[in-house]
């Protein structure tokens, strides 16, 4: 199916039970950043050595991205107190500090807040909150140190204290919205899947720090009191009750900008383990699709990520370039009345 057809005859019937998934090709597409292989490329030859071509490693896919980092991150001088997943996320912190919002993600931004939708992100960076007005002085509205620019965190309704439980490590119930809301599945607020930089022990780089966070989600699914796999009648229990993961598993989902290789590892678990649960509750179940640019040769979906989707139910959805899927798409979302 065609972008304009999904648009028309799919997604605007069925915007109100949908949410977004935005990956770094919006970034890419405004040319406001560097390339993680480039930043992985340069690590590797400063801390393994010189010896490798590692651009053609990452290249032929037989080591992931996160894996990649994790063999950086020991082959360096175990004196070398510098080179550490603290010090680095704090330096990428510093790297995304010097990137500015392009008009594509204000389009975005302004979009789903008009439509009260959802919007989850793999990005570490704030472009998407820095981009609204209304995002940005909400959220600034709300800090006691004008200088800060963090998240709200959900109100937990069953919990004894007020709010939910917070952790620097695993912020799932905080978001950055324009209001404060009630019902994060149906209300735009924008979540940050793997960690944002505001928070460094969040971001999720290495395949250590993925399987924590499969660890933490598989908790929460299949352990917590109310959990969606065993008991659906009591989700409002559920620990993950309004966080982003909550939206996940009870939204349709659009994937835009994100390839969903190999390299989202933490990821594509999760597509796993939610077919896994509509398998279990055919009642649950939730749509899901991926738009990929087909007249660009690096984005070719081959033979095992068909599969991947097909067995997943994640439907292909064709564009035609990167500027009908991050500029015209947006501005053809409408409900239907």
């Amino acid at each position: 199916m065609n972008l304009s057809q999904f648009i028309r005859n799919e997604l605007n019937p069925n915007l109100n039970e949908t949410a977004f998934i935005l990956g770094n090709g919006i970034n890419n597409h405004c040319k406001t950043t560097s390339s993680w292989k480039n930043l992985l490329t340069d690590l590797a030859e400063e801390y393994i050595g010189a010896d490798n071509d590692y651009e053609k490693i990452l290249n032929d896919n037989s080591v992931s991205y996160p894996e990649f980092f994790d063999l950086i991150q020991i082959s360096s001088n175990t004196r070398d107190e510098t080179f550490d997943y603290k010090s680095i996320k704090k330096g990428i912190r510093q790297g995304f500090e010097k990137w500015t919002a392009q008009k594509v993600h204000s389009l975005w931004a302004d979009t789903l807040i008009k439509l009260d939708r959802p919007l989850l992100t793999t990005n570490y960076d704030f472009l998407l909150e820095e981009s609204s007005s209304s995002i940005e002085s909400f959220m600034k509205s709300r800090q006691y140190n004008k200088k800060f620019f963090r998240p709200l965190r959900f109100k937990k309704i069953n919990s004894k204290s007020k709010r939910a439980g917070f952790t620097p490590f695993y912020p799932w119930h905080s978001y950055y919205s324009h209001k404060e809301i009630a019902n994060a599945k149906n209300e735009f607020a924008i979540w940050h899947i793997h960690g944002f930089y505001e928070y460094p022990s969040s971001i999720r780089l290495g395949l250590s720090d993925y399987m924590g966070a499969v660890g933490k989600a598989r908790r929460w699914i299949m352990k917590s009191t109310g959990n969606p796999s065993n008991h659906r009648k009591e989700l409002n229990k559920w620990h993950g009750n309004n966080s982003w993961l909550d939206i996940f598993l009870h939204n349709n989902i659009v994937i835009v900008g994100l390839s969903l290789e190999i390299q989202e590892t933490f990821l594509r678990w999760l597509f796993i383990e939610r077919e896994k649960l509509y398998k279990k509750h055919p009642d649950a179940r939730k749509k899901a699709w991926f738009i990929y640019n087909k007249n660009e040769k690096r984005d070719k979906i081959l033979e095992g990520k068909k599969l991947f989707f097909e067995k997943l139910n994640i439907q292909i959805i064709e564009a035609n370039s990167y500027k009908q899927i991050f500029e015209v798409f947006p501005k053809r979302l409408k409900k239907s009345t």
